[in-house]
């Protein structure tokens, strides 16, 4: 009985071992393996095989979280040339992943009563009573030693701490662009969702690079659902709005983007190198109302999601369109 009982015993701490180690090593793709470039893809593809494969809710969540790092990384937060500094991977390849997400987004989507911003509100919630960040804000306040909190490191700790899938159609748009069931699944989210934020659906069209006509004209209508000096709820729509119909440009488009660029300021830069993509012919349909978005100063448009080379080369452009055209006429 004592063998047996030892044995048992031998054996189980044996089993825990081995978990902790498995545990640690998807630990570690979370917080720096999937990004480091010391490792090959086939070796990263074989883990996060392994992780989807897993009985282990928490592996299957480290997993889940390694994408989500190595998509916001490479695809969301980089600015401009940074991502080019990461390495490449290639997870597309590996087997059954795809397949695996958009099951396991569908499972839980439909768990939490398809309210993707209860989820977030949840978790939220748990973020802030776990680290008592508004007490010790608080408090600090009082004694007077309130330090200097980055935005982006407070984005990044409140991120980890959501719920890892309800970053899967970032992934899935991330690295399965232009496919049709990663398109089905987001019109889907689209449909089903009860807190869906028009901007949040309309980054996701992008990410995707999604062009159907039901896509430009979501697109088209949120250029103008806001009225002028709305402000961030109508910038921060019209912006990715302008960018996603520059992936293809709609005809149709043009007198929302005109309207937009003249109705809001902020978002001029991203509508001005959006209109510059179309041809001249395109562009004297709606000459008169152009020309007065056109002949804003360069210095008073920006962008988040275009490079100011991009803004010059547009703006430039569609200055000559305009001195041409009145010169013309």
């Amino acid at each position: 009985m004592r063998i047996k009982k030892g044995a048992t015993l031998v054996f189980i701490f044996l089993a825990q071992l081995v978990f902790a180690n498995q545990l640690d090593r998807f630990v570690h793709l979370k917080e720096s393996g999937i990004l480091d470039p010391n490792y090959t893809n086939d070796s990263i593809n074989q883990l996060l095989r392994e992780g989807i494969e897993s009985s282990n809710p928490e592996v299957v969540n480290l997993t889940i979280q390694s994408l989500r790092n190595l998509t916001y990384s490479t695809y969301i937060d980089a600015k401009f040339d940074e991502a080019k500094n990461l390495p490449e991977r290639d997870i597309q390849n590996v087997p059954g992943l795809k397949g695996f997400l958009i099951e396991y987004w569908n499972i839980q989507h439909s768990r939490s009563g398809f309210n993707t911003k209860g989820q977030l509100e949840s978790d939220l919630a748990d973020f802030l009573r776990e680290n008592h960040t508004i007490s010790s804000l608080k408090e600090s306040a009082n004694r007077g030693t309130v330090e200097e909190v980055k935005i982006e490191d407070l984005e990044s700790k409140i991120r980890e701490s959501t719920s890892p899938w309800l970053s899967i159609p970032e992934i899935l748009c991330a690295y399965w662009p232009k496919n049709d069931d990663v398109h089905r699944l987001i019109w889907s989210y689209y449909d089903k969702d009860r807190g869906l934020e028009p901007y949040v659906f309309l980054k996701l069209l992008n990410l995707g690079l999604f062009t159907s006509s039901r896509d430009n004209q979501y697109r088209i209508e949120r250029l103008v659902a806001y009225r002028p000096g709305t402000g961030l709820q109508a910038d921060r729509e019209i912006s990715p709005a302008a960018y996603g119909l520059a992936l293809s440009h709609p005809e149709e488009a043009i007198p929302n983007l005109i309207t937009a660029g003249l109705d809001h300021i902020k978002p001029r830069g991203d509508v001005l190198v959006t209109l510059s993509g179309y041809s001249f012919d395109q562009l004297d349909r709606s000459y008169s109302r152009l020309v007065s978005l056109v002949m804003v100063p360069r210095r008073t448009l920006s962008s988040d999601l275009f490079t100011p080379e991009e803004i010059d080369r547009a703006h430039s452009r569609l200055i000559t369109y305009a001195r041409n055209r009145n010169w013309v006429e």
